[in-house]
């Protein structure tokens, strides 16, 4: 389907929701603002992740919840939730710049599915981490720009609205 995109989205507390990306309030928020507006067949949702796998030692990166069974499955057993805090990265630079080399790789890979890819992270690590990866890939890629910081910015309609507009340009 031509103008495919790809939408980007922070983790979410996979643990506590038994991995039903329809109960994490903002992911349900954008998925059925995405069917209102008729734009479920063009959009596809991913998440963005830093929680580290037992079975690579590595950070997610992108991954999609409803497609990437084996990933949630492992999350879910082990319990391995994490929160996102810049301060995690801060103290520890190589799981950080593992974390980008990772996300790097699998934003090339969705260059090459998607045309065009939008984020939409109010997470300081996920948005830096996407900064410094887009310069690597040639496609379309919008890393919407929060005011600030917060989970709080995620839900705001000026943001949601941005996003939408965003998403529905050609």
């Amino acid at each position: 389907m031509k103008g495919r995109i790809a939408l980007i989205l922070p983790c979410a507390p996979w643990v506590k929701y038994k991995g039903c990306i329809n109960k994490v309030k903002t992911w349900n928020r954008i998925l059925t603002l995405l069917e209102k507006k008729r734009l479920k067949r063009k959009v596809e949702v991913y998440a963005i992740d830093c929680i580290v796998l037992k079975s690579t030692g590595n950070p997610i990166g992108i991954w999609n919840p409803k497609k990437h069974n084996k990933i949630m499955n492992e999350i879910l057993k082990y319990k391995l939730d994490s929160y996102p805090s810049w301060e995690k990265f801060k103290k520890n630079p190589n799981l950080f710049n593992r974390f980008q080399t990772i996300v790097k790789k699998h934003l090339i890979n969705l260059s090459k599915k998607y045309d065009k890819i939008v984020a939409y992270v109010n997470v300081k690590a996920y948005y830096l981490a996407l900064l410094k990866a887009k310069k690597f890939v040639s496609k379309r890629i919008i890393i919407y720009k929060f005011p600030y910081f917060s989970p709080f910015q995620f839900f705001k309609r000026k943001n949601i609205k941005n996003l939408f507009r965003i998403l529905e340009q050609k």
